[in-house]
């Protein structure tokens, strides 16, 4: 008598693998996707702490990341000329620079892996998650996060967090 598996038998485990992995793979993109939004909210929020200590220090807001006191490990440039960005390897944050009287800071994911933003009001420390071009994930992790749906433009949608 031959030992092996049968054509059944093989089916079932493809099938079992399938399911399996049908289940995980949603699982493990929203773990990325909430792993890199806490990256983008403990950049935004050491680039606001900065701001704060620069704030005090001169009696207005940085508008450059070469005048914070901060090390993200990151590239400074002027992207255009309202903003002064930082671009990090998995992210970029912003920091207006028309006006010393800057309202927020933002970073923002460069890349794959739900496209998230999180901004900071610096005058009353305010937090937003934003989700980018109706992207579901994003959506879920800033609702995850304790998001309240606050507003939406043409390609993002804004979730105040407490």
């Amino acid at each position: 008598m031959k030992q092996g598996f049968t054509l059944i038998e093989l089916l079932v485990v493809v099938l079992i693998i399938g399911i399996l992995s049908s289940v995980a793979l949603p699982q493990y993109q929203a773990a990325v996707a909430k792993a890199r939004y806490v990256q983008l909210q403990t950049a935004a929020e050491a680039v606001y702490r900065a701001q704060q200590v620069y704030y005090m220090a001169n009696g207005a807001y940085s508008t450059s990341f070469d005048d914070l006191d901060i090390q993200l490990g990151g590239e400074v440039s002027v992207g255009n000329e309202t903003d002064s960005v930082l671009q990090a390897s998995n992210y970029n944050c912003f920091i207006n620079v028309e006006t010393t009287v800057a309202t927020h800071v933002y970073c923002v994911n460069r890349g794959k892996g739900g496209s998230n933003g999180h901004q900071i009001n610096l005058s009353n420390a305010k937090r937003t998650c934003i989700a980018y071009d109706e992207d579901t994930t994003a959506e879920k992790v800033c609702k995850s996060m304790g998001g309240t749906y606050t507003s939406s433009g043409n390609s993002y949608a804004n979730y105040l967090l407490p």
